[in-house]
């Protein structure tokens, strides 16, 4: 009986290594944390005001409004890992 245990005990721990190791993963995907911004359209010589909303599921959404010089709307949105309106980190 002993025998058996020593055989399951190896693949339980990698089953519990492997579970941690998704959870860790899926989380840095889903659960992102809050990506530094390094810098703003103004440096790039573009006036715009700090807009913030909330979506209907309670979200808080932060961006740029970046007036142009015609009477279209661009939405840019950064989806991934770690990333912010200015870029990626």
């Amino acid at each position: 009986m002993s025998g058996t245990t020593l055989i399951l005990r190896p693949k339980l721990e990698f089953q519990r290594i492997l579970t941690i190791l998704t959870n860790y993963l899926s989380n840095s995907i889903v659960k992102g944390g809050v990506a530094p911004i390094f810098d703003t359209p103004s440096d790039y010589g573009l006036e715009y005001d700090e807009v913030k909303f909330t979506a209907k599921d309670g979200v808080h959404l932060k961006g740029w409004l970046v007036k142009g010089g015609a009477d279209k709307i661009i939405v840019q949105s950064h989806f991934g890992i770690q990333s912010s309106r200015s870029g990626y980190t």
